[in-house]
């Protein structure tokens, strides 16, 4: 087995902070789901802590996670109870059901339930759950992403084609 890796970085806020934010981020899923206020999941940024990469981003290291870190939020069940949960709400607040890789039933949906032309959050969410081992998870954006793609959605953020790694990690 290859050594973990671990952020080093000053500006890495640490998991306690991760998962803070990510528990807080989630309470506001959850109340805005209940609510059906699903456009607010989509205004809102919260990529960074709710599905953490390990690669760097516009706040630099704060939130990055490698290896080492993942394994030990792994392990814990709190976290990953939340971590899927979050997958869930995001993927319902696109009108897409995770479990069942397949759109809700359109007669389902509520105000805002539908695609949010964001695919670098598609993407950084299937990039996630790649990282943290949850395939099922993976498929499921990955069949999303493929139909969004295949129907002519645009798959770009800034310069770069999200669709390409989409093509080369499973849709």
């Amino acid at each position: 087995m290859s050594e973990l890796k671990y952020n080093t970085s000053l500006d890495f806020l640490g998991l306690d902070v991760l998962k803070a934010k990510q528990a807080a981020t989630l309470a506001d899923f959850e109340k805005w789901a209940a609510a059906s206020r699903w456009s607010e999941i989509h205004s809102h940024h919260y990529d960074w802590w709710m599905f953490p990469i390990p690669r760097p981003s516009m706040h630099g290291n704060k939130f990055t996670v490698y290896s080492g870190e993942i394994e030990q939020l792994k392990a814990d069940a709190a976290y990953m109870k939340n971590y899927l949960r979050g997958h869930e709400l995001l993927s319902l607040a696109w009108g897409w059901d995770l479990y069942k890789a397949a759109f809700i039933p359109q007669e389902s949906a509520g105000p805002g339930q539908k695609w949010s032309d964001w695919p670098i959050r598609l993407n950084k969410a299937a990039h996630s759950a790649r990282e943290f081992g949850q395939r099922e998870v993976l498929r499921s954006h990955c069949v999303h992403a493929r139909i969004l793609i295949d129907r002519g959605e645009y798959f770009w953020f800034h310069d770069l084609d999200i669709a390409r790694w989409f093509r080369k990690n499973g849709a």
